[in-house]
């Protein structure tokens, strides 16, 4: 359920990130100064654009002052696990944007994707016999 609640708001991020981009006119990009984070990920513009829908303007006090996704992970009420491995994603993303640690961030994802293998074939064995 939780699963399903997290792809949800990812998806809806990606949606109005999305409608913002295509709101803002060119004159508008070329003038305004750009408040993203350093690193410029996407997750991090996906979590302003969230704080600002939902924060700024839809008055919900949880969601304001959002500058990005580790705020807005800090924010959320999830389970601690899933928090982990989302801030495990989180800093694997941000190892992406430098071309010189490459190599580490393949290591990294390597590991994530054995132990997600592992995990699922756990489940799969545990549904078999029950």
């Amino acid at each position: 359920m939780k699963t399903k609640i997290y792809i949800t708001m990812v998806m809806m991020m990606g949606v109005f990130a999305f409608a913002k981009a295509q709101t803002t006119s060119t004159k508008e990009k070329s003038k305004t100064q750009n408040n993203l984070p350093a690193d410029g990920n996407l997750l991090d513009q996906q979590a302003q654009v969230l704080g600002d829908i939902f924060g700024d303007l839809g008055g919900m006090k949880e969601m304001q002052g959002i500058e990005g996704y580790m705020d807005l992970l800090n924010k959320s009420d999830i389970n601690p696990e899933l928090k982990q491995k989302l801030t495990e994603q989180y800093k694997l993303i941000a190892l992406s944007d430098d071309p010189k640690k490459k190599k580490e961030m393949e290591l990294k994802l390597t590991k994530m994707l054995q132990k997600a293998l592992k995990e699922g074939q756990e489940k799969d064995a545990l549904k078999t016999k029950g």
